[in-house]
């Protein structure tokens, strides 16, 4: 049997990217737990693992832009939010689940 991820994500979201793979991916693991958002910008992915999969406990977001973390605070769909860099960044508390969706624009060309 084939999985077909973009199935239900299309009715919410519309992506020609990877964002219906990653979606689907995510919702076929069951419940993510407490889950740790790096890079969580302006907050896609708490409408993505908090509206559309609903398969997370507990999210914290992460994010170096105090002008971005701010407006992700407006969604009211984070339950914690830091503006920090993750190198920097020592939670206190463990987390099951780890996504970093929104990082790899901002990563140096000479990686």
């Amino acid at each position: 049997m084939k999985l077909d991820y973009d199935k239900d994500y299309t009715k919410t979201f519309h992506s020609p990217g990877i964002e219906p793979w990653i979606s689907g991916f995510l919702k076929s693991k069951g419940s993510l737990g407490k889950v740790l958002d790096v890079g969580c910008g302006l907050g896609f992915s708490a409408l993505l693992l908090k509206l559309y999969l609903g398969n997370v406990e507990y999210l914290v977001g992460v994010d170096t832009s105090p002008e971005k973390i701010n407006k992700a605070r407006g969604l009211n769909l984070y339950d914690e939010l830091y503006v920090a860099d993750i190198q920097d960044f020592n939670p206190e508390s463990k987390f099951d689940t780890l996504i970093a969706l929104e990082v790899l624009h901002a990563l140096p060309a000479s990686i």
